[in-house]
């Protein structure tokens, strides 16, 4: 099932100065990667409001939101994957414990069954 809305936190990050964190200056972004089970469809929807005004106050941006999955290897994926990018950890660790995801984080106890890791992506040239 794929979701292609827009707004906020969907469109690229436009306003976040990215800093390089590796010599020669290189940037390294990272991912928050969610697989996600909705529990309660009208409290999952009032999560993602909540969630994507948080993900764009912190500078981060959706680069997978639920898109069709094809397993290639090992056990099949039953729920959703959410892949977010933000410039870097310290940036997802903050959107994570921000006031701004509180209300979204409480509700999603309720909403939703995931596991969420957070991913240091690999240095690229700017």
């Amino acid at each position: 099932m794929s979701d292609r809305r827009s707004g906020p936190g969907s469109g690229p990050i436009e306003d976040v100065e990215r800093k390089p964190a590796w010599p020669g200056g290189k940037t390294v972004e990272a991912y928050v990667i969610s697989e996600v089970e909705a529990l309660d469809p009208e409290l999952f929807e009032k999560y993602r409001e909540l969630a994507n005004a948080a993900v764009a106050k912190h500078g981060g941006r959706y680069i997978v939101r639920g898109g069709a999955i094809e397993t290639v290897e090992g056990e099949n994926s039953t729920g959703r994957i959410v892949i977010i990018e933000f410039p870097g950890m310290e940036a997802a660790r903050e959107w994570y414990r921000s006031a701004e995801y509180a209300e979204a984080l409480a509700l999603s106890r309720r909403a939703l069954k995931r596991r969420l890791i957070f991913v240091k992506g690999a240095p690229h040239s700017p």
